[in-house]
């Protein structure tokens, strides 16, 4: 595989991927700390197998098992609907980084296989569509930016702002969603900050943004 796998693998682990800001960035209330804290640390050790295996070759074939093994650590009953989601979009997004498919896998974790069983008979009696997405370039190297909109809320005034980290090259990006809105999934970039429109104008959020890239900037 490519070097530059193996960065955004330890970029990935790096990260605190339960944080309050990515809670907050899915228009969600955060879960309490410890647990926050537990399913991070499930995924850091998912991801330094990934690593290893990644730096000595390994097929992906073998990158899928681990992926399974590590996915397997998460008991699906300690976990709410919410919480559950969360844990399958990042799933899949490290999946992603490794060009791993796992979506059935990660549907039967989130459903249940017998659930998932009748949806899939469902599903192949109606066309196939993807999901409808947002997208926009990185505003310095040009990545496209997908936001990925998996389900609608028309009730749920859904509308912010995303401050959004490219994971090809860091630059941290403003990504404005809509109002109905319930789910949705981050193609290609980290969201590090949810923005509520209630409380920011488009300039106001293109402020923040400025101010957080002066942060990060800054030695």
């Amino acid at each position: 595989m490519k070097p530059q796998v193996l960065l955004t693998l330890q970029a990935f682990q790096a990260k605190n991927k339960f944080s309050d800001a990515a809670w907050e960035a899915r228009g969600l209330n955060p879960s309490n700390s410890e647990l926050s804290a537990h399913m991070n640390s499930l995924f850091n050790d998912c991801t330094g197998e990934l690593i290893t295996q990644v730096q000595q070759g390994t097929t992906k074939r073998q990158l899928k098992q681990t992926l399974l093994t590590g996915l397997n650590t998460f008991d699906s009953g300690d976990y709410d609907t919410e919480e559950k989601e969360f844990v399958v979009d990042t799933f899949y997004e490290l999946a992603q980084l490794v060009e791993v498919d796992m979506k059935d896998e990660l549907n039967k974790w989130h459903y249940g296989s017998v659930v998932y069983a009748l949806m899939k008979t469902f599903m192949r009696s109606e066309p196939e569509k993807a999901a409808p997405a947002l997208t926009q370039g990185c505003t310095k190297c040009k990545a496209v930016l997908e936001t990925f909109l998996l389900e609608k809320r028309e009730a749920i005034p859904s509308a912010c702002f995303i401050v959004a980290q490219c994971q090809a090259c860091t630059e941290l990006n403003l990504i404005e969603v809509p109002d109905g809105v319930g789910r949705i999934h981050f193609g290609k970039y980290n969201a590090l900050q949810r923005l509520d429109r209630k409380q920011y104008t488009s300039e106001q959020a293109k402020a923040k943004l400025e101010q957080l890239k002066s942060s990060k900037d800054s030695p």
